[in-house]
């Protein structure tokens, strides 16, 4: 079959950075890659302990260094953007707004292919914390770069007890008293951390997808107060949830003042704001142009499958995407 030429035949993205390559999403978005035959490099702050593979590499580097990351990016096809301070920490500006530039910088002088940053859906509420603002300036800086991007947007990622805010949200639904910040309605269109890493492997050879942002999450959504009733039979055995709603004023309040005693607070303001603001989501457009609908249930029908998921899942859909 000929190719148009508008559209000429590209040599696949074979090697790949990954920033955030060590954290929860960063290290099943580097299984996907390795999964679908990629050269991985993966750029961390501190040692993931990963098991030696013969196609990854593993660099040490700080998203707010910019020879750092213009060394890391140097020979590669493409770069995932996961890197980021997500806790309202004092390095938020600098390592998602400041890191946002260098990358941009260093992605255009080493003629990077092409960038898929993964951001957040809280990046598109009305009443941002610090990670949203930070999240929606970094998404500015690194569209309007002259390296192809294509942003998507994710709500909770949700995968095992352990892993990301969906972890928090578990360990949260195993105290006897669960807090939930204002009404409890705010609602989400969770995905499960496969389904994301599957969305990327599309995001790197479709063409037609750049340029854009995108909402990506399952079909469904879920409301705080039957995300955590769900969580707490599925994981705790939990048949009565007991919630209790604290007002937002009282919930900010704490938040700011556990930030200011805690270096590790158990949550922060932009917790709070995430979970009584709604960020209206989109996803027909995702749905339509990536071809592909999460296949694994959202939170809120757990109960139609297993957790964790089996490796098995993740070799189908490596096989989906080759």
């Amino acid at each position: 079959m000929k190719t148009s030429s508008r559209h000429p035949k590209e040599k696949p993205c074979r090697r790949i950075l990954v920033t955030g390559a060590g954290g929860f999403i960063g290290r099943h978005i580097v299984a996907t890659l390795l999964g679908l035959g990629h050269e991985v490099r993966a750029f961390v702050r501190r040692d993931p302990g990963f098991v030696r593979h013969r196609r990854r590499r593993v660099i040490h580097g700080d998203m707010r260094n910019f020879p750092s990351i213009l060394a890391a990016t140097r020979g590669v096809d493409a770069v995932v953007h996961l890197a980021a301070a997500k806790s309202d920490e004092a390095e938020s500006y600098s390592t998602n707004v400041v890191g946002a530039k260098n990358l941009a910088a260093a992605c255009e002088a080493n003629k990077v292919k092409r960038i898929v940053n993964i951001s957040t859906a809280s990046a598109k509420m009305a009443q941002k914390g610090l990670y949203g603002s930070t999240k929606e300036e970094a998404e500015r800086i690194i569209m309007r770069c002259r390296v192809p991007a294509v942003t998507l947007r994710p709500s909770i990622v949700y995968w095992n007890a352990a892993g990301g805010a969906f972890g928090s949200l578990v360990r949260a639904a195993s105290w006897p008293v669960i807090p939930v910040s204002g009404s409890g309605a705010c609602r989400f269109r969770s995905i499960h951390v496969d389904d994301l890493a599957a969305t990327m492997g599309l995001a790197l050879r479709k063409k037609a997808v750049y340029g854009r942002a995108y909402d990506v999450g399952g079909p469904d959504d879920v409301s705080l107060d039957q995300l955590f009733s769900e969580i707490a039979m599925k994981f705790h055995g939990k048949e009565d949830a007991h919630i209790v709603h604290v007002p937002i004023p009282v919930a900010l309040a704490t938040a700011r003042l556990l930030s200011f005693a805690l270096k590790e607070p158990p949550f922060t303001a932009s917790n709070v704001l995430g979970s009584v603001y709604e960020a209206r989501l989109d996803t027909k457009s995702y749905f339509r142009d990536f071809g592909f609908v999460p296949e694994i249930p959202l939170p809120g029908k757990m109960n139609a499958y297993p957790f964790p998921l089996s490796h098995s899942f993740l070799s189908n859909r490596t096989a989906f995407l080759s």
